[in-house]
């Protein structure tokens, strides 16, 4: 029975019995029914319709099917019983997660939450008393339930490309070793070698772990259904990765909803439109048929080691050698000639000892011509200083939890309020802390001596008192 009818009904109730709520924490703020982004609805309903944006049989954004989902969204937002937050009411652009941040503060009852802040909004609904459940977008009211066109979708996570211009070979053995590791991985772990099966084996502690409410006395059985059904969908949306997403969500979709820039309805709208989506496509098209290799990947310019780059103050630049220090590079071309890197010092004044962020500019350019840059900070200190640095620890020391790794503890970040010389250069990166008689193993207080050395070889040493517990 869950179809688009019915759950435009279900709506109008929400709405009306919320119609003069306060919501939990910003009491100027009343609950909707639905507050979502607009476009991830539309891409439910799309889904839902039998249909897609781009898919095995081309672009679909113009279909009968397309054009019902997205009058039945437009239909929703007319009424007020679909609401879209955004920064700019002068542009489509909806402020990004704001509808999964609002549904954590118990602004609206529907949304369609962002897949990675689902659990963190059912723990802040668990604060108010209140429970979190999934249910799949609802369909159009001609398919029935078991209709093979009416199904889900999601967002895409992670994702993998093949290079144009790496051999054969070289790709079907990544892509048989990509299979071997997942066949291997979901054996090891739910003795399957299938997504679904391990899917199954934890689908309980798979669905409390996004925190919904499967255990309710009510509707715990069917939240639990609706997430079996709903993570077993197959999806093969490629419209993100073609960058089709973008222009036609907001181009197309936003305006035609908002009216936008004189915008008609989306089913007039999409007509007028689509070619801009099917020169991209024939340009892509191009692209991949072509044996041309398109390097548009600037190259990069990197350091040989983490350390600050610093010098004494009166370094003629022009007497050091960079290639020492930093090495070029591209995905290209590889190893670049150093001697091609532009450096300019105007950012730093090698007379005058301070702290120049970002003051040593390098830009080398590939031989396809892209450039790359880097921004490089510089301490000039006093060479001749005998004076040590100084060390201020913080006023509030964190304990050490027992079994923590005492190697791995962050010193400078956590204890060290400041560490400089004495011209107040930073010198935190230089902390070295002495563990010898720190025990994480043992509850108790212990002495850790703390060591940090200036630019200038200078040394300072104290003594934190750690707490283990």
């Amino acid at each position: 029975e869950w179809t688009f009818s019915r759950f435009e009904s279900y709506l109008e109730k929400i709405e009306a019995f919320y119609s003069n709520s306060q919501a939990p924490n910003r009491p100027e703020r009343r609950i909707r029914a639905y507050e979502t982004d607009y476009r991830y609805a539309a891409l439910g309903a799309l889904y839902a319709s039998g249909t897609e944006i781009f898919g095995e049989n081309g672009l679909r954004i113009d279909t009968p099917e397309a054009i019902g989902a997205v009058m039945f969204i437009d239909q929703l937002m007319s009424k007020g019983l679909m609401w879209t937050e955004r920064p700019n009411e002068n542009g489509p652009q909806p402020g990004w997660t704001w509808n999964s941040r609002n549904f954590a503060s118990g602004e609206t009852v529907f949304t369609d939450c962002a897949i990675w802040l689902i659990k963190s909004a059912a723990n802040k609904a668990a604060e108010r008393g209140q429970s979190v459940g999934i249910v799949p977008f609802p369909r159009p009211d001609h398919l029935s339930a078991d209709d093979p066109a009416y199904r889900q979708t999601g967002t895409i996570r992670d994702t993998a490309g093949i290079l144009k211009g790496v051999s054969k070979e070289k790709t079907e053995l990544a892509v048989k070793s990509f299979r071997t590791f997942f066949s291997t991985y979901f054996k090891a772990l739910a003795g399957t070698e299938t997504v679904s099966g391990y899917k199954e084996k934890y689908l309980e502690s798979e669905a409390l772990n996004f925190g919904f409410d499967i255990f309710h006395e009510k509707t715990g059985p069917g939240i639990l259904e609706a997430f079996r059904y709903i993570s077993n969908t197959p999806l093969k949306d490629t419209s993100t990765i073609l960058g089709l997403f973008k222009e036609w969500s907001l181009e197309i979709l936003g305006k035609s909803i908002y009216g936008l820039d004189s915008s008609p309805k989306y089913d007039v709208a999409v007509k007028e439109k689509v070619s801009i989506l099917e020169e991209q496509l024939d340009h892509l098209e191009a692209i991949l048929k072509s044996d041309k290799i398109n390097d548009n990947v600037k190259p990069k310019i990197e350091a040989v080691n983490s350390q600050p780059l610093a010098f004494p103050v009166g370094t003629n630049p022009a007497d050091l050698d960079f290639s020492e220090l930093f090495t070029a590079s591209d995905n290209v071309d590889g190893p670049l000639d150093f001697s091609k890197v532009a450096i300019t010092y105007d950012g730093v004044d090698f007379n005058k000892i301070g702290q120049y962020g970002s003051g040593l500019v390098m830009s080398v350019k590939d031989a396809a011509g892209n450039e790359g840059t880097a921004k490089v900070a510089v301490s000039i200190y006093d060479d001749k200083s005998t004076q040590p640095p100084t060390v201020v620890f913080k006023p509030e020391l964190r304990s050490v939890k027992l079994e923590e790794d005492a190697s791995a503890i962050n010193w400078g970040k956590d204890f060290i309020a400041s560490a400089a010389d004495k011209d107040g250069l930073d010198v935190k990166h230089t902390i070295n802390a002495d563990l010898s008689e720190l025990d994480t193993t043992t509850p108790g207080k212990y002495k850790v001596e703390i060591t940090v050395t200036d630019f200038a070889g200078n040394e300072a040493k104290q003594t934190l008192e750690v707490t283990v517990k």
